[in-house]
């Protein structure tokens, strides 16, 4: 984990639609030795699942495609991004 991340405040999402996802996604992704944090899914974001893997914008789709070749199934990414005192949320396909 790196404390870069934790202070990161315009990143790359994943979600999940279950815990059990998130959980087979953090044991790939920290095998393959990505740099990710495991957070509360965002209250703007409605999920199944209250966890989500957050990322460098840069490593999203690098690790998406880790996570679908391993057959983790993630449910979105998003990109965050502050906007005033809120959080901008966008859908990235």
């Amino acid at each position: 984990m790196s404390k870069q991340l934790i202070k990161l405040d315009d990143y790359g999402l994943l979600t999940f639609s279950t815990t059990t996802q998130a959980l087979k996604a953090e044991k790939v992704l920290h095998r393959s030795g990505a740099e990710y944090l495991v957070i509360p899914i965002p209250r703007e974001i409605s999920a199944s699942c209250g966890l989500a893997v957050k990322t460098r914008l840069e490593s999203l789709a690098a690790q998406r495609e880790l996570l679908q070749n391993e057959q983790v199934r993630v449910e979105a990414a998003y990109h965050i991004r502050p906007q005033g005192k809120a959080w901008e949320v966008i859908p990235i396909e």
